[in-house]
């Protein structure tokens, strides 16, 4: 009975693997992806539950005090105003940390949308759309990038998950300055790309968990669900690479992209 597709694959040695040695491999490759889809639902999940405490609390706290205020007749405008802008914010809060949590959650968990991606003017477009919803001037340097193989909705969030930090983290006391290019990768068949700002760079302490979800170091007082890098990272696995940040570069933080060619 014939087989559809290769009948035989060579191994390293010159022997082949027959169809039921290739089918136990695919099966295994299979499982172990789904083990590993499997540990990040539950991770997901305790995240979701552990994070979502706060802004869902807060809701609740004001909700109460208004309620108790009307009943009592003791509700100025002024006191229902910053009630309902905290409540607001809060409410703010959750949505987008829920947001943050599906796009991590998604990536890798379907198959890609794979096409030719200019990386010159994906980071243009991304550039153009942070400067103009800052409310301080940015300066975007983009240099020429090459062309890649990869999803476009995911590699545009992963530039503007960069290119967004530098903007929220840059002291107020200075412009924003960024700048986007490329240089020749260390390892074989795949590209880098770096995302440079003049940001206070980040301390050494907060460079070990720098990817892992939640995590902010000492920036509380900045909007965010501190699951930004977490999805760029799963970005830029799901393309065959990683993202690093130079330990090295001193004037800034300068975050280095690795993607498959």
């Amino acid at each position: 009975m014939p087989l559809r597709g290769k009948q035989l694959a060579q191994s390293p040695e010159g022997g082949g693997l027959g169809s039921a040695e290739l089918h136990l491999q695919r099966v295994l490759t299979e499982m172990d992806k789904l083990r590993r889809t499997n540990e990040d639902l539950q991770a997901f999940a305790a995240m979701a539950a552990h994070d979502l405490r706060s802004p869902l609390a807060v809701i609740s706290m004001y909700a109460e005090l208004v309620t108790e205020e009307l009943e009592d007749g003791a509700l100025d405008a002024v006191a229902a105003a910053e009630r309902l802008h905290r409540i607001r914010r809060a409410a703010d809060r959750g949505v987008a940390l829920v947001e943050d949590l599906l796009a991590y959650a998604s990536i890798g968990s379907q198959s890609l949308d794979i096409g030719s991606v200019d990386l010159t003017m994906l980071a243009q477009s991304v550039a153009a759309e942070h400067q103009a919803s800052a409310d301080r001037r940015v300066h975007v340097r983009v240099e020429t990038l090459p062309e890649v193989e990869g999803s476009l909705p995911l590699l545009h969030q992963l530039l503007s998950n960069l290119v967004g930090n530098a903007v929220k983290y840059t002291p107020a006391d200075r412009e924003v300055r960024i700048r986007v290019d490329t240089v020749a990768s260390r390892q074989p068949d795949s590209v880098t790309i770096r995302v440079t700002d003049n940001g206070d760079p980040i301390p050494p302490e907060d460079r070990k968990r720098l990817f892992g979800m939640f995590q902010r170091g000492d920036h509380q007082d900045v909007p965010g669900s501190g699951v930004g890098l977490a999805i760029c990272q799963r970005v830029a696995e799901a393309h065959g690479g990683r993202v690093l940040l130079d330990p090295d570069y001193a004037e800034g933080n300068r975050f280095c992209i690795e993607l498959a060619a």
